[in-house]
């Protein structure tokens, strides 16, 4: 049955959220994998705002079947006895799952966060970016968490987040540091519903619905008991923003308003005309769901986990030799070898006339670590497809800024981060009255992955333009940026270029005065 009310959800995100569920259950691990934990809060990413992408189905929870069946099938289905289900859990128990997907993820937020993020912000801002969450989490640690959602999933959300209050917040409070903006983090199943609608020719969001957890201390005072609840921000009829939160009943059952509309002002005391929240992709920053770029990789893990499983199950079976006596009587086994075969160098084994004694041993059967190798071999590719980079062309005049863009989702998810987070803290800005205007603001995630290398003559041939007139000071630092020459924040760049400039006009107002002190001297 479909859901109803705050608690509805896109058909689109019902649509994939077994997609999600499989990537959350591999970059979980084993555990997950093999059904020995329950994944429906995923923890693997941090610190931050979760709950199952499985809890979107409609058919509710579907932990009726084994989980580990879900992604191992059981070779005899249909023998339901306790024999066959005790040698399907050591069936499951032998198989190993090598956790590829984790390894791929973790090993692109390194490279993408090898170097530290370039930050241009206000001195306003500087508190944000120190503690982004409002949980002592900086911002750097805030984009890892957005993009290990992105990249894997495809999708994530932001949301500049202000204090619930319908006044305008005083400078005393704010400088206090206990009411500021903060910026959360979504996952892709949180956003659970959202709504557009057409303002000129620009498309606004008008509804977002994001679900949240929350812990209640138990009545012994030490148990955490989690719980739900729905934040639903939204413009109203006069265009203004405002925010109010669903929570269940504490028997269960319906959701109910727990806390009414609230509607933030900014600095200014004015409202806010749109939603502060901000979709994320591997592709585009827009509603629409992207394909998740770690699906392949996924379920070419499992099936190396299935292949893994039937070789495990082969080697335990058959891998030992065994003993094959022919000849042998019941009487000559009794009396003879008083019921006992033993076996090593130090025993000897008496056989009657034509008895014969063999070990047999089958043939490796290779086809299961054939395929887990090929497998293996894919897995390869489809992660280094994930950062390829082709070139791709760009206009005449971008070209003078750069020669070629790559597209990739490594690259294209460090793209989209940035944007989102920079577009972020304009609205935290906004907020608390931070005066800067949408340049001063920058947020690029810069790596070995995204550089642009440039040669020594290439360099050259910057300063060159450069001296000539033909490309500015930003091109130039921006083009440095991209080669991972350049880290210092623009301004300070700036700052310390007007000085050098001025330091050397300086000089050679000084040598050229004694220079021509110096002429007058031998003059006379």
């Amino acid at each position: 049955m479909q859901k109803t009310g705050v608690q509805f959800v896109r058909e689109e995100l019902e649509r994939i959220a077994p997609d999600y569920q499989l990537l959350a259950d591999c970059l979980e691990g084993e555990r997950a994998v093999k059904g020995m934990v329950n994944n429906d809060v995923s923890s693997h990413l941090g610190v931050g705002v979760y709950a199952s992408p499985r809890s979107l189905l409609r058919n509710g929870n579907v932990v009726n079947a084994s989980a580990a069946r879900r992604y191992l099938p059981q070779p005899n289905p249909t023998d339901t006895s306790e024999e066959n289900a005790a040698r399907y859990d050591a069936y499951v128990t032998r198989a190993v799952f090598y956790n590829a997907t984790a390894r791929t993820r973790d090993g692109y937020l390194g490279q993408l966060f090898q170097r530290p993020p370039v930050l241009d912000l206000p001195e306003g801002l500087r508190v944000v970016a120190e503690d982004t969450t409002g949980e002592r989490v900086d911002i750097v640690q805030s984009m890892k968490e957005a993009v290990g959602y992105v990249l894997p999933y495809g999708r994530a959300g932001l949301l500049a987040d202000y204090p619930l209050t319908a006044k305008a917040l005083s400078r005393a409070e704010q400088e206090s540091g206990m009411v500021r903006p903060v910026i959360r983090t979504y996952a892709p199943w949180n956003i659970t519903n959202w709504r557009e609608r057409q303002v000129g020719a620009a498309r606004i969001l008008e509804l977002v619905v994001l679900r949240e957890q929350y812990s209640v201390v138990g009545e012994d005072g030490f148990s955490m008991e989690s719980r739900w609840q729905y934040r639903e921000l939204a413009l109203n009829s006069d265009g203004e923003y405002g925010v109010r939160i669903w929570r269940e009943s504490e028997n269960g059952g319906e959701y109910a308003v727990w806390r009414r509309w609230v509607f933030p002002k900014n600095a200014a005391g004015q409202p806010f005309r749109r939603i502060p929240f901000f979709f994320v992709g591997s592709s585009n920053n827009d509603p629409k769901l992207d394909r998740p770029p770690f699906l392949d990789i996924a379920k070419v893990n499992l099936g190396h986990y299935r292949n893994s499983a039937d070789y495990e199950e082969a080697s335990f079976m058959l891998g030992q030799p065994s003993p094959v006596f022919s000849g042998l009587t019941q009487e000559w086994y009794e009396d003879v070898l008083q019921g006992k075969i033993l076996f090593g160098a130090r025993a000897a084994i008496p056989l009657p006339e034509g008895g014969t004694a063999t070990l047999l041993q089958p043939n490796a059967n290779t086809m299961p670590i054939e395929a887990m190798k090929h497998k293996e071999a894919q897995l390869v590719t489809l992660g280094a497809r994930i950062a390829e980079s082709p070139a791709v062309m760009r206009t005449a005049t971008e070209a003078t800024i750069t020669a070629v863009e790559t597209h990739s989702p490594l690259l294209s998810t460090a793209a989209n981060v940035g944007s989102a987070y920079a577009d972020a803290l304009r609205v935290c800005a906004e907020f608390a009255g931070v005066a800067a205007s949408a340049d001063a603001i920058k947020v690029e995630i810069t790596s070995e992955a995204t550089l642009q290398m440039l040669s020594t003559a290439e360099r050259q041939q910057q300063r060159e333009d450069f001296a000539a007139g033909i490309l500015t000071f930003d091109e130039v630092r921006h083009n440095l940026r991209r080669a991972g020459v350049a880290t210092l924040p623009d301004a300070d760049a700036r700052a310390h270029y007007d000085e050098t400039v001025t330091r050397r006009e300086q000089q050679s107002m000084t040598q050229e005065a004694t220079d021509d002190a110096g002429t007058e001297d031998q003059q006379e």
